[in-house]
């Protein structure tokens, strides 16, 4: 019975299904105790943590701080932590001296590239300075030339190759003055030059001139304040040319026949045409652009923008300083020459009083505004002066109130105007100008503003 029943289970194992019912069997029971041995094991690991944690709070038989406590009797635990430690501190000072040690290097480093730019600049300097040497020579030999060319005596320039004649004494320079004043003439006259006598007298004889175009120049601003809102446009354009004319040639006349210094006279000459061409085409700008579109419609003066939007969105110091110079040279000077020409010539009663006055009072608010916000004091402080000095003229001495009195200011005032000019060029970068300009021909040609607002898009000047 044994051997056929071992037979029939061999024969059984054989065959596949049980075969497979047999290893699935075998599976199991491994996969359950190998389940069943992690488990214990896990649980093990956490009673270990446990004992652990709880060690250094209760003392009891077997935990990790008797242990420690056994450690510390032997001696054992002390020494290699004490050894641990010492390693570390050791370890940390080393690296603290390694960090020193770089800071070092890098301070000599920088105290190296400090020394090299230093003598850099020396080297600079040493190249302006000869420069600057090299220049003053130049401009000394210009003048000991020029003194030659003038003080040349009489044997250097007529009795070349002759002998010099002895000096004349008092009595025989007297009794030949007077023919020697006439051959003097002469040669004067044969060589196209002339005496200091006849240069001054043609100087002031300019100076006149000078004065003449300066009130020219003045008239000119008033006809086209005069005719800036009427039909006739092409007058404007007409007249603004003369005016342009005019204060080129009122500029040149400063680089003809002056005494003093040649660089002196050239740059104020440049100066004083550069300052008129301005002056016109400012009073022109403004009086034709703002007295027919700004002053009407809904746009700001200065930003060409809303007025209920931000006003100044550009937030720069040349746009408030150009808002000075436009205040001061264009509305300011029309106003004044509309009141004395309708007082003292037509003697009426001026209607534009009060906007005189309001638009000085702004010009001075603007002043202010500048000081407050400490956007260029020196020059808003002088621009103050040179307001009270205009404005004193024309109320307390209108009867003299000339032209070529406010030029001699301006002249006076050098370094106010080139900070103006380049307040000007600062305006025009940021293309204040053009922007003006376009509306003045979108205003000749008759658009509406509507499209004029469509077409050029000026809200991108709040950006």
């Amino acid at each position: 019975m044994g051997t056929s029943l071992f037979g029939l289970c061999s024969i059984l194992k054989s065959t596949p299904i049980f075969c497979n019912f047999f290893l699935n069997k075998q599976k199991k029971r491994s996969y359950r105790r190998e389940r069943d041995n992690s488990r214990h094991r896990q649980r093990e690991i956490k009673e270990e943590r446990q004992k652990q944690r709880n060690g250094d709070k209760r003392s009891g038989s077997g935990s990790v701080r008797d242990r420690e406590i056994d450690k510390d009797r032997n001696g054992e635990y002390n020494k290699d932590d004490n050894k641990d430690k010492k390693e570390r501190e050791r370890d940390r000072e080393r690296e603290r001296e390694r960090e020193k040690e770089k800071e070092r290097e890098r301070e000599r480093e920088r105290e190296r590239e400090k020394e090299k730019e230093r003598e850099r600049d020396k080297d600079k300097d040493k190249e302006k300075d000869k420069d600057k040497d090299k220049d003053d020579e130049r401009d000394k030999e210009r003048d000991k030339m020029r003194v030659r060319s003038r003080t040349r005596s009489h044997s250097e320039t007529s009795d070349k190759g002759r002998p010099k004649r002895r000096p004349l004494s008092r009595s025989e320079s007297r009794s030949r003055s007077y023919y020697s004043r006439s051959r003097s003439r002469q040669r004067r006259e044969r060589n196209g030059t002339r005496d200091r006598r006849d240069r001054s007298k043609d100087r002031n004889y300019r100076r006149r001139d000078n004065d003449k175009n300066g009130t020219l120049l003045f008239f000119l601003n008033l006809l086209i304040f005069f005719f800036g809102t009427k039909k006739k446009k092409w007058l404007v354009g007409k007249l603004f040319i003369l005016s342009l004319a005019m204060s080129l040639v009122n500029g040149t006349w400063y680089l003809v026949d002056w005494d003093d210094n040649e660089k002196e006279r050239r740059e104020l000459g440049v100066l004083v045409g550069k300052h008129n061409v301005v002056c016109v085409c400012i009073a022109w700008m403004f009086c034709v652009v703002l007295r027919t579109f700004a002053i009407r419609s809904r746009f700001c003066w200065i930003c060409v923008a809303y007025r209920n939007e931000k006003c100044f969105h550009c937030g720069d110091t040349g746009h408030w300083y150009f808002l000075l110079l436009f205040v001061r040279i264009s509305y300011i000077q029309c106003f004044y020459i509309y009141l004395l020409v309708k007082v003292f010539y037509l003697k009426k009663k001026p209607n534009k009083l009060g906007p005189a006055i309001v638009l000085i009072l702004m010009a001075e608010i603007a002043v202010f505004i500048v000081l407050k916000l400490d956007i260029w004091q020196s020059t808003a402080l002088s621009y103050l002066f040179f307001l009270y000095v205009q404005v004193h003229l024309v109320l307390e001495n209108i009867m003299f109130f000339v032209d070529h009195v406010v030029w001699d200011i301006v002249v006076a005032a050098m370094p106010i105007i080139q900070q103006c000019e380049e307040a000007i060029v600062h305006a025009v970068e940021h293309k204040t100008l053009f922007y003006c300009l376009v509306m003045l021909y979108l205003l000749i040609n008759k658009k509406d503003k509507r499209f004029l607002i469509q077409q050029h898009n000026f809200s991108m000047l709040n950006k």
